[in-house]
């Protein structure tokens, strides 16, 4: 029995960072399914052990605690388990899409496991490149139409009000540039597979905000101390 996943159950993931111990409970995930599904009585049974493939574009591996020695993050990554040839589960990862497809699942089987990941992905949901995505078609046509529009507008309106200015100019010019890479980031990669665990991603996120504190304190010290020692040199040593 090879049962298609149905049409109406939605075949993508929403973006999303995850982490080793998710690849692992995507994998048992997929397993679970594999051996509570509804088999087919005209199809006698088999030993044959579920098939785990993990990989990293060309790089392959059966074991999720390979996956740290075959780098440090991935956008291209795709998690699949088959039996035989009555079932067969993935998971895959592109750089502007997760989506899942599944060979041997009832409906009901079908839906059982999309909930399931759907809400490990809600749980490590990315905030922005969700909002972002959930708007594409508008974010694009504001982008390439709405946006240069707004901002030669805008420098129009300041070339005739100040001819001579330049710092407006520059300022709009800066936030459209900064516009543009944001939006062009947020939509170059849809979802992250991070291949440490989580709580060794959180210390090292720590590690990093500990050591850059000095580093920006210092920063705003020296510009404090900077934009003083001008204002106390112009007010009295002319």
């Amino acid at each position: 029995m090879a049962i298609w996943t149905k049409t109406g159950i939605p075949s993508e993931l929403p973006p999303a960072r995850l982490y080793l111990e998710d690849v692992a409970d995507i994998v048992q995930i997929f397993l679970e399914a594999q051996e509570n599904r509804q088999k087919d009585p005209k199809t006698p049974p088999k030993d044959e052990q579920p098939d785990i493939k993990l990989s990293i574009g060309t790089r392959i591996c059966d074991n999720v605690q390979e996956l740290p020695s075959m780098g440090n993050k991935t956008s291209d990554f795709t998690i699949a388990v088959r039996r035989g040839t009555s079932y067969a589960i993935s998971l895959t990862f592109t750089w502007n899409m997760t989506f899942w497809r599944s060979v041997g699942l009832t409906e009901e089987e079908t839906w059982r496991t999309y909930g399931r990941l759907r809400t490990l992905f809600d749980a490590r949901k990315l905030f922005w490149r969700n909002l972002v995505h959930s708007f594409t078609p508008w974010i694009i046509i504001f982008g390439w139409f709405g946006l240069p529009v707004i901002v030669g507008g805008a420098l129009v309106f300041v070339s005739r009000v100040m001819p001579n200015a330049v710092a407006p100019t520059l300022v709009l010019l800066s936030l459209y540039v900064v516009a543009t890479l944001v939006v062009t980031y947020l939509f170059s990669v849809h979802a992250i597979v991070v291949l440490r665990p989580r709580s060794e991603r959180a210390a090292l996120r720590r590690e990093t905000v500990l050591k850059s504190v000095p580093t920006i304190i210092s920063s705003i010290l020296t510009f404090l101390l900077g934009w003083a020692a001008a204002y106390l040199k112009r007010k009295y040593w002319p």
